[in-house]
């Protein structure tokens, strides 16, 4: 059942309802029925993987608690003994109390207690790997079977083995990454005592289906969002009309933006060699445009519902193409992966023995400055392989991600000395407009070119698209003659234009800090209408059919 269409309407239509009309008690109750009921409508035979990695993270998760409170119980029965100065006092029995043997005591106790810690975290470890390996194991054989019996297949053709393995595709379940992070994330923040287990399955059944979110994210932390699903919400006119102003925008980006744009990706890209340098540059353009507004108006759409409901779930993006450097784009791109690779990947390794042992080593051969570099960067370069491993299998897919961390680990390189340079040199910084548009402009550019790695089948169709864009490149070659050739035409090309000029002007309008929904309800009444009515015939009207595959989300099989 798809975001942007009537079914779904009337589906969330008829939660709404039954959520604002049930008793505030079983309200989450609504929620749990409503998003198992949308994911066995939209993929039924694949609903078993959903379930497989709920009871899986519950069971560890409950597990997991019960040995950090025996952990705790054991630890508090094994309280310190008073501690005397060596002049001597006496206990309550005017007994002499040796302060020697009081240390023994101490240190045997302190022994015991470091046992009990390292005996926990063993145990800990075991359940901790047993729920990432049948979950990332689900999620690495759906995702990444067919390429290894592929490569396999390629290696032993190489070496004349005579003999081949069985290709097969596998369809995904719907947002498998998405609610397989979510849980992981949950499970090591058990795992690191964050917050106590969720003792109720069916509660922790709706944190990991929660409909809006579930096709493609956001990918939300337990202690953000678990108490909203479970709270008795009260309906609010604001939250709620903010919510379909949300859900408004989404379609529009989604259904007039991205699916527009889409027409021209689906006829140049596919079809490169028929086309000029120029036409495939305009076409991975497309793509670039295509992506931002499908996988950011589908959050719109998930973030819009769930307001509605009374539940704020984290932002996803914040306008990344007006970042001023690789680093800024990747904390305003995707920003819930952005942040759980930070925390569940990046700091672990940061802080591992190996990587601390990198950076000491590293310190005493190149330097203090050098050294505190490397441990990061080899961390970052982790990262970003994991990154494009998630975006698919395939060396495409690698070479994005390295492609990404490149520039991420030059920027630490780069960040010292241009600080100095700043220092010295005052007006060198993104706050002089015309820096930052430069900044921009730039960033923009090297987000572009890697996303022929994304749009191309494989690496070697990435490398030559690269290649013919900018070898051929010649701006006079295009005109209305390809608009024509690609089935487009001039009335799409001049909706596409209006409606990047709206979102282009909303974007700068949130840039500079205006919040844009409340910009919108201190307008008098006249013009909040226009404004609504205007949105609601742009996407009734101007949003049509343009064939098929279009008006499915990108991501939501990720």
């Amino acid at each position: 059942m798809s975001f942007v269409s009537v079914q779904f309407l009337l589906f969330i239509s008829l939660v709404f309802l039954l959520y604002f009309a049930a008793p505030k008690k079983v309200r989450w109750v609504v929620l749990l029925a409503g998003s198992y009921f949308y994911y066995i409508i939209s993929d039924a035979s694949l609903a078993i993987y959903l379930a497989i990695t709920t009871l899986s993270v519950y069971g560890c998760g409950m597990i997991l608690s019960a040995l950090n409170k025996r952990r705790d119980h054991r630890l508090h029965l094994l309280t310190l003994p008073e501690t005397f100065d060596v002049s001597g006092e006496t206990d309550a029995a005017d007994k002499p109390v040796k302060h020697g043997d009081n240390l023994n005591m101490d240190d045997e106790i302190r022994r015991e207690r470091k046992k009990i810690r390292s005996k926990t975290d063993i145990s800990k470890r075991w359940i901790l790997l047993l729920a990432l390996l049948i979950n990332f194991g689900i999620l690495a054989f759906f995702k990444y079977s067919g390429f290894f019996v592929s490569t396999v297949n390629s290696l032993m053709n190489n070496f004349s083995a005579g003999a081949s393995a069985e290709t097969f595709d596998l369809l995904l379940p719907l947002g498998i990454s998405f609610y397989t992070f979510q849980s992981l994330g949950y499970i090591i923040d058990v795992y690191r005592d964050k917050y106590n287990a969720e003792k109720n399955p069916a509660k922790f059944a709706l944190f990991v289906s929660f409909f809006p979110q579930i096709i493609q994210g956001p990918i939300s932390r337990y202690d953000q969002l678990a108490h909203q699903l479970f709270a008795p919400n009260k309906f609010e006119y604001e939250r709620f009309k903010n919510g379909l102003l949300l859900i408004l925008w989404g379609f529009f980006k989604k259904l007039i933006i991205a699916d527009r744009a889409g027409i021209i990706v689906a006829a140049v890209i596919p079809n490169y060699t028929e086309f000029s340098g120029t036409e495939i540059g305009i076409g991975v353009f497309m793509f670039m445009l295509q992506v931002y507004a499908d996988f950011s108006g589908g959050i719109d759409i998930a973030r819009g519902v769930a307001q509605c409901l009374g539940i704020d779930m984290a932002q996803n993006f914040e306008r990344p193409h007006f970042a001023v450097g690789i680093g800024d784009y990747w904390r305003r791109w995707h920003i819930t992966l952005g942040t759980w690779m930070r925390d569940y990947l990046m700091y672990p390794l940061s802080l591992s023995k190996a990587f601390t042992a990198i950076g000491k080593g590293a310190r005493k051969r190149f330097g203090r400055d050098i050294g505190k570099m490397i441990p990061a960067c080899l961390a970052m370069t982790v990262v970003f392989f994991a990154v494009g491993i998630w975006h698919g299998a395939g060396l495409k897919h690698i070479m994005f991600g390295a492609y990404n961390g490149f520039f991420i680990v030059l920027g630490i390189m780069l960040a010292s000395p241009i600080q100095k340079i700043q220092k010295k040199a005052p007006w060198f910084t993104s706050k002089i407009i015309v820096f930052r548009i430069l900044l921009t402009l730039g960033t923009c550019f090297i987000i572009y070119i890697s996303k022929f790695f994304a749009a191309a089948n494989d690496l070697s169709e990435a490398f030559t698209m690269i290649y013919r864009t900018f070898a051929e490149f010649e701006i006079g070659s295009v005109s209305i003659a390809f608009l024509s050739k690609i089935g487009f035409g001039i009335r799409n090309f001049y909706v596409l234009a209006a409606a990047c000029a709206v979102f282009f002007a909303v974007s700068l309008m949130q840039e500079n800090k205006i919040e844009v929904r409340k910009f919108i309800s201190r307008r008098n009444i006249a013009v909040r209408w226009a404004v609504y009515y205007a949105l609601i015939f742009a996407i009734l009207f101007l949003s049509s059919d343009f064939g098929e595959g279009l008006g499915e989300f990108l991501y939501a099989q990720f």
